[in-house]
């Protein structure tokens, strides 16, 4: 525009008008100027100056300008009506400012949630217009289709923050939105750049292609220049662990992706990379059988890459078979469920071996997974007796083997050995000790046995077991059996010959002074075993 009117107040203020709904901000601030230099009684330049420079994310001088139109006002009678209207307008800039302050304190302290509502919440402060998100399920709380009039300094920050908070889809349309607007952006290039990068929606060739045309544009874009940087530095380090991992040198792998991963997250630069290697080290530490860290490395990954393609939505298999990210859900499931099952978590092996198996329907190796996995965990599930006992079922202990194991086990959980214990160890104990007579009641019955090692169910508390003493068979449960070892035994079936009178002991404990009661005055149990 021509200045025909260089000295004209109104000329420069309706000029700085129009400049501000082209959103050349600065040239209106600059107008703004000149009108006030003509005439320092009109304070409409200073609120437009004021709602340009917040439209420019600079809150301090957003703030200054207002000041100054109070000032104004405070001096012209005519304009004392106006200085609510600016002490209002000042305390939204206040406001707005502490917010971007308190951001910035955030993203210091790697807080990247609260930075970003940090961010939303000036944003819907400074711009009454801005849309609230209510459809989209994420932590964000605006609607970017409706950020227009919000400073690009602004959405460039925000779209940053998505980042941090792996958030790449909303991140991505804040780049459509400015690219749109602007298809030289360089900034906007950059993030969006990052953005696919992370997503690992695009060759790698082709994030870096993005990232130096945003250089073209503007050579002095610094966080393009460190962008492109970083990139070349990780995927060198990535490809030489997954050199080492092909070579077999899988625990210098695990090292080198270790190193990558400690760089992506110090870098913000996670996503669906992070999951990639992730997998690669989970895949390593498979070979190496140590299935603890695959589970943890496998779940680690899992998590994330829940949270990149659901964002806050809970899926469910169909979700997963159905996404961009399936292929690699059905590596990080199948991974983790055999992993679990070579660490005897077998009900977790079944919760994932189902999800596979809606995800991938009728995959024969996946089915007979889920039947190991199902029939394990119904094993499982069982009292190991053998292990109760202290016993090895491989090894086919012999009758003699099992009466020992009772005796040894026994002796060492019976109440009148746990008088000094807690009320927790005590029951602990009592526990234990129930367990072993179970345990003694079905391996000391040949017929019990038989169907237990066979994998039918077999009620140890309810079963009726032999005495470890030749020729004394008798019905009960372990406090039976601990009686016929005791005492106690006149007029027992099957006990003739042994005679009454001998005293037992019962199961209660925590008498007096921590003693256990009894029946009889029988001091000295060990010498029955």
């Amino acid at each position: 525009m021509k200045e025909l009117q260089p000295n004209n107040a109104t000329y420069y203020s309706n000029r700085a008008a129009a400049y501000t709904m082209l959103r050349k901000y600065k040239e209106s601030i600059r107008d703004c100027q000149r009108a006030i230099e003509c005439d320092k009684t009109n304070i409409k330049p200073y609120f437009r100056s004021a709602k340009c420079s917040l439209q420019l994310g600079d809150t301090f001088e957003a703030g200054r300008q207002l000041k100054m139109a109070k000032e104004v006002a405070q001096g012209t009678p005519s304009l004392k009506k106006q200085i609510p209207i600016i002490e209002k307008e000042l305390e939204m800039v206040e406001k707005v400012e502490n917010l971007m302050n308190k951001m910035e304190e955030h993203i210091k302290n790697e807080k990247f949630e609260e930075a970003l509502s940090a961010l939303e919440d000036a944003m819907l402060l400074a711009d009454p217009l801005l849309k609230r998100n209510t459809e989209s399920k994420t932590i964000s709380k605006v609607d970017t289709n409706s950020l227009g009039g919000v400073s690009l300094k602004w959405r460039l920050q925000r779209g940053e923050l998505l980042i941090r908070n792996q958030l790449y889809e909303e991140a991505n349309k804040v780049t459509t939105e400015i690219l749109k607007a602007d298809s030289t952006n360089s900034e906007a290039i950059t993030l969006r750049a990052k953005v696919l990068y992370l997503m690992n929606s695009i060759k790698i060739e082709s994030v870096q292609q993005s990232i130096r045309q945003a250089l073209s544009y503007d050579p002095d874009n610094t966080k393009a220049r460190k962008l492109l940087n970083k990139i070349k530095k990780l995927e060198k380090e990535k490809d030489e662990s997954n050199n080492l991992f092909k070579a077999g040198s899988y625990a210098k792998a695990i090292e080198g992706y270790d190193k990558v991963l400690e760089e992506q997250r110090k870098e913000g630069l996670t996503g669906v990379l992070e999951v990639k290697v992730l997998s690669n080290k989970a895949t390593c530490n498979s070979k190496l059988e140590k299935h603890k860290e695959v589970i943890k490395d496998s779940t680690k990954a899992i998590e994330l890459l829940e949270k990149i393609t659901f964002q806050s939505y809970n899926p469910g298999p169909s979700d997963y078979q159905t996404c961009i990210n399936s292929a690699l859900f059905t590596k990080l499931f199948m991974r983790r469920a055999n992993s679990y099952m070579k660490t005897e978590g077998y009900e977790e092996a079944v919760r994932d071996y189902k999800v596979l198996q809606q995800m991938k329907g009728n995959d024969r190796e996946i089915l007979q997974a889920l039947r190991s996995a199902e029939q394990a965990f119904k094993q499982a599930s069982k009292k190991d007796y053998y292990k109760i006992l202290g016993l090895d079922k491989n090894s086919n202990p012999t009758e003699s083997e099992i009466k020992k194991a009772y005796r040894k086990n026994a002796l060492k959980y019976h109440p009148d050995k746990c008088a000094g214990l807690s009320e927790d160890e005590k029951a602990e104990a009592e526990k234990k000790f129930k367990d072993i007579g179970e345990a003694y009641a079905v391996l000391s019955d040949p017929n019990k046995k038989r169907i237990y090692d066979m994998g039918g169910d077999v009620d140890g508390s309810s079963a009726s077991g032999g005495s470890p003493f030749g020729g004394m068979g008798m019905g009960g449960t372990e406090e039976d059996i601990l009686r016929m070892f005791m005492g106690g035994m006149g007029g027992m079936g099957g006990m003739g010959g042994m005679g009454g009178g001998m005293p037992f002991f019962t199961f209660s404990t925590g008498g007096p002074r921590g003693g256990s009661r009894q029946r009889g005055s029988y001091q000295d149990f060990s010498s029955f075993f």
